[in-house]
């Protein structure tokens, strides 16, 4: 396990320090790491400058691929609302030509009286 490094504090060249005034150094907990991963249904995969890190995550990548995905089918419905739209136009326009009251535009047209 490394000892690990000191923090540094940006745009100056000192580092973190505690409240006693000593600097605070990291340290990896890879007990904690692991733990955290097998809670979280994962792998904890520790890198270094070796390929075995990217060797370990690629497997691990290559046996999700070849699993079971879970999918869902989305259908997607043709709207036709023109047809129900064009039937209230006319039934609308029906009931302007029918009306009981007098209609100024239609007062000359006597569709359904027999006076001339």
């Amino acid at each position: 396990m490394p000892d690990g490094a000191p923090i540094p504090v940006e745009g100056t060249n000192d580092y973190r320090r505690d409240r006693e005034g000593n600097v605070i150094v990291t340290r990896l907990n890879e007990a904690m790491c692991q733990e955290i991963a097998k809670e979280g249904k994962g792998i904890y995969v520790r890198v270094d400058n070796s390929n075995s890190a990217q060797r370990a995550i690629n497997q691990e990548v290559n046996k999700m691929a070849k699993s079971d995905v879970e999918s869902k089918v989305y259908t997607e419905f043709n709207e036709q609302f023109q047809a129900i739209a064009w039937v209230i136009l006319l039934l609308l326009l029906a009931e302007i030509l029918i009306l009981d009251r007098k209609n100024p535009l239609f007062k000359n047209i006597h569709l359904f009286s027999n006076k001339k």
